[in-house]
């Protein structure tokens, strides 16, 4: 996924895939598949959640969706995006629902 502002973690994440095979489609062992779930462990624990990302994750699911139900170009999400951050950034979100904020965006 290419960098986004309209991402809560602008499209920089990593993400261990669930399957048991490798990339050229060959299983796993045993012993290297719990490895693989350790670091998937990991990789969740030292995820920040903080109001902060979960206020962002929220606000893009719902951006995502006025884009699919709008028809919104790309370009427009992104500014979009940039400006709820700025918003969020200046603590303008606080006690004012997520909708309302991405309306005036």
């Amino acid at each position: 996924m290419p960098f986004s502002l309209a991402r809560s973690d602008m499209g920089l994440s990593t993400i261990i895939g669930r399957t048991s095979k490798d990339a050229s489609g060959t299983k796993i062992n045993p012993s290297m598949l719990s490895t693989i779930q350790r670091l998937r462990t990991w990789d969740s624990r030292t995820q920040v959640y903080t109001s902060t990302d979960k206020n962002l994750t929220q606000a893009f699911n719902e951006l995502d969706t006025l884009k699919d139900k709008l028809g919104l170009p790309g370009a427009v999400i992104e500014k979009t995006a940039y400006i709820y951050r700025k918003a969020q950034e200046n603590r303008f979100v606080l006690g004012t629902s997520i909708s309302a904020v991405l309306v005036a965006a």
